[in-house]
């Protein structure tokens, strides 16, 4: 992914060095590291009650990775740009604040915890390079009532994802979306578990794996609705492409609901490209590689369409074109 780039008017950009102490503020919307934080405030303890963070949020001896704070009302006027470099993170989002990230990961393990208080609104793309080994990240979200939250996840080769979110307020809102490639021998693994606890909270899944060489991949989506979650709605969908007969896809859906008043669905689909949209692309001209290629960055394109920030989708898209499809 070296090949994307953001301009600088574009974003906010955040690097969080493990090596040094780094510490950034926008508007009153913070981004730093441990040693950034305990140098500006003194100690982490100072800064959390500074923000008003509970010690149910977050034990502050777990922080050693970033840390975003948005307080309450604050809205970033322009996309926040952070690349991780592992551990433990926290992105809090106080009542009514928004936020438009893009995490940059690195070829780290990192595990993030996210908190959105009522009527909070986050909008998150995770862009992630898997390196010779398998590459772990985890996602553990909080959201209180009429909360909005949406995940993109674009991830290349060896990378194992899961997320936990917890619609534990009335009227809140997930929704994510998960773009994966392989090729060779990678493996790229996509765990979500979403858990609806109050009433009237939706959520929407779609994953969508690309496979070619002799990769593998494996979806799991696990809905539960809570008996007193009335009026919830979930979906699920799974849809995958195999670009080579040696390619596999294993997928798992689960649905548990213990209330009676729900609308909730899951479906998959596993298959090859369409035949007949590829021979009616090469009979106007077009060779059978550049084909294939305009109805992938097409499948591609239809899990990124939502990203909010134009200029980050835009980049992602670029980054698409120049990628090469066996």
């Amino acid at each position: 992914m070296n090949g994307l780039s953001i301009p600088e008017q574009d974003v906010y950009r955040f690097v969080a060095d493990a090596t040094k102490a780094v510490y950034e503020e926008w508007n009153g919307i913070v981004a730093g590291n441990r040693a950034g934080i305990v140098e500006k405030f003194g100690s982490m303890e100072i800064f959390l009650r500074h923000c008003r963070i509970h010690a149910s949020v977050t034990d502050a001896a777990s922080i050693n990775g970033f840390m975003l704070y948005v307080p309450c009302g604050k809205h970033s006027d322009k996309p926040l740009l952070i690349r991780s470099s592992g551990g433990n993170n926290l992105i809090y989002i106080a009542s009514g604040g928004v936020a438009d990230v893009l995490v940059y990961d690195s070829n780290e393990e990192d595990a993030t915890t996210i908190r959105l208080d009522e009527a909070a609104s986050l909008h998150m793309v995770r862009l992630q390079q898997g390196g010779q080994k398998s590459v772990s990240t985890h996602i553990k979200a909080w959201q209180a009532s009429s909360s909005r939250m949406s995940v993109h996840c674009v991830t290349f080769g060896n990378v194992r994802n899961t997320l936990d979110a917890t619609l534990a307020g009335k009227d809140a809102e997930h929704v994510v979306r998960g773009l994966t490639f392989t090729k060779e021998a990678e493996h790229a693994a996509n765990h979500v578990d979403i858990t609806h606890a109050s009433p009237e909270c939706s959520s929407n899944q779609l994953f969508r794996h690309i496979l070619s060489g002799t990769s593998t991949g494996d979806f799991t989506g696990r809905i539960v609705v809570s008996a007193n979650a009335q009026k919830t709605t979930a979906y699920q969908r799974s849809s995958n492409i195999l670009l080579h007969p040696e390619t596999k896809m294993n997928i798992t859906p689960q649905l548990e609901i213990y209330a009676d008043d729900v609308k909730c669905s899951h479906g998959a689909t596993v298959g090859q490209l369409d035949a007949e949209a590829v021979f009616y692309l090469r009979s106007r001209g077009i060779g059978e590689a550049e084909a294939r290629k305009i109805l992938l960055q097409a499948l591609a394109e239809e899990l990124l369409k939502d990203i909010a920030s134009p200029a980050v989708k835009q980049r992602i898209l670029q980054h698409l074109q120049i990628m090469k499809y066996k």
